[in-house]
């Protein structure tokens, strides 16, 4: 909450919450947009656990494209609004691209040399293990959804498994 508006929360923990630089500098001081509704999301006062991020990874899988999708659930449609506001005002989509293609490649990586052991692990055996690591930090965790993701895709699972991936030599 920007502190021209709420100076006395300038000192209390629970506002002082970390984020990146461009988040910063995206959200700049704007709380409000110019309906008067809240434009950004609080971690610690806004109900987040609730919010159901979900990522499709369409073909070609040597080169996807990532769609992030906001699930309703009928009930809150306020806070579907909020998450909507949020997401345009810090530039999310573009930045949350960049990150599921990095993240992509170095999946690519692991499973190119998983595929070099004498007795490699599936996909999705790999893939709940990185995806329990970060859903266990936040299940709205970039990575958490990312890898949900993943796990909802049998066809990719099997291009992971089996596919013609790039090499990595």
């Amino acid at each position: 909450m920007p502190k021209t508006m709420y100076p006395e929360l300038a000192i209390i923990i629970a506002n002082l919450t970390p984020m990146c630089n461009e988040c910063q500098q995206n959200k700049s001081s704007d709380y409000f947009d110019e309906d008067g509704n809240k434009i950004y999301i609080h971690p610690y006062f806004d109900p987040i656990e609730q919010v159901n991020l979900i990522i499709d990874i369409e073909e070609p899988y040597a080169t996807p494209t990532f769609r992030l999708t906001i699930l309703e659930d009928g009930n809150d449609n306020e806070l579907y609004q909020l998450l909507r506001r949020h997401i345009n005002g810090i530039k999310f989509l573009e930045r949350f691209d960049e990150f599921c293609r990095n993240e992509y490649m170095a999946l690519l990586r692991t499973m190119s040399s998983e595929r070099d052991d004498a007795q490699p692990d599936r996909a999705s055996r790999i893939i709940c293990r990185f995806k329990r690591q970060y859903e266990g930090q936040s299940p709205n965790r970039w990575e958490a959804i990312f890898y949900r993701g993943i796990l909802n895709n049998a066809d990719l699972l099997g291009y992971l498994d089996n596919g013609d991936l790039p090499d990595f030599t």
